[in-house]
């Protein structure tokens, strides 16, 4: 098994720099049906951040919808578009750093006790993709998750 439900797969909605108003608004609504598709699993977990996130996506796609009709907003769009993905990027980072931890407990174990290798294997996308993760979180929060034992000793 190489895709876990709510991970990965969302680089696809990044907002390029030469999308139209109308392929950043298919990105924000595919954005949202991928969070809608995968709720049930990211809201096992408190980064999951579900709320957070629609909350970001739903008012991005209505302004985009919005600007494609009316060219005085579509600069304002386009800078939106790039705000959300940044904190979209961010709510991501949380979701690995955490679930890093969360994937070695024991109800994880019990959890794929029946498939121990798809948690080999999700341990391992989640250690490959842990170091980027890191990188993009600012020192706050950081801090929050070293208080929180969400980090290693020396990070």
């Amino acid at each position: 098994m190489n895709s876990f439900p709510g991970m990965g797969g969302t680089a696809q909605f990044a907002p390029l720099a030469n999308d139209s108003l109308r392929d950043l608004r298919s990105k924000a609504e595919g954005m949202l049906e991928h969070l809608r598709e995968n709720e049930a699993f990211l809201r096992k977990f408190p980064t999951g951040a579900v709320d957070e996130r629609l909350a970001l996506w739903q008012p991005l796609a209505s302004l985009l919808a919005r600007a494609r009709s009316r060219p005085d907003l579509a600069m304002d769009a386009r800078l939106e578009a790039q705000r959300v993905w940044a904190e979209e990027t961010r709510f991501s980072a949380l979701f690995i750093v955490t679930m890093c931890v969360h994937a070695r407990s024991g109800s994880a174990r019990r959890r794929f006790a029946d498939y121990p290798e798809q948690l080999e294997a999700l341990l391992e996308m989640l250690e490959d993709k842990r170091p980027a993760a890191m990188s993009v979180l600012p020192l706050d929060e950081l801090a929050q998750l070293r208080n929180g034992g969400f980090l290693r000793s020396g990070e």
